[in-house]
């Protein structure tokens, strides 16, 4: 019968309108979740970029004391992956960038605590 036609028509249309409620609600979820977690990125960023500029300003002070010696060519080597992970962890809002970002201040902080600790 068309009142029965219609009403599965009018529950058709609901379930559309529902459906679609929660994938704008998903959307927006997904949404925030990405800007805080480009946030968090940039923040580490930012954290990795400073931890670098200290480590390096550290090294330019100790480079007098430490010439010619093995210890400067490691911290070196150190420093040199710790800025491409830096580099990665600026440019790339991933959730691998994010650990990189990390791991990257991590080894950024170690060889900034090894030159504090030869500045001693």
């Amino acid at each position: 019968s068309l009142t029965h036609q219609l009403g599965e028509a009018r529950r058709g249309v609901q379930s559309a309108h529902e459906a679609l409620r929660r994938a704008r609600e998903r959307e927006l979820r997904e949404e925030m979740a990405a800007e805080r977690h480009a946030a968090e990125v940039t923040s580490l960023s930012s954290a990795c970029r400073e931890t670098a500029a200290q480590v390096r300003q550290s090294i330019s002070n100790l480079s007098g004391y430490l010439e010619g010696s093995e210890y400067l060519d490691v911290l070196q080597d150190t420093i040199q992956s710790a800025d491409s992970l830096f580099k990665v962890a600026a440019n790339d809002a991933t959730e691998m960038s994010l650990e990189k970002a990390q791991h990257a201040q991590r080894e950024g902080r170690h060889a900034l605590t090894d030159l504090e600790r030869q500045q001693r």
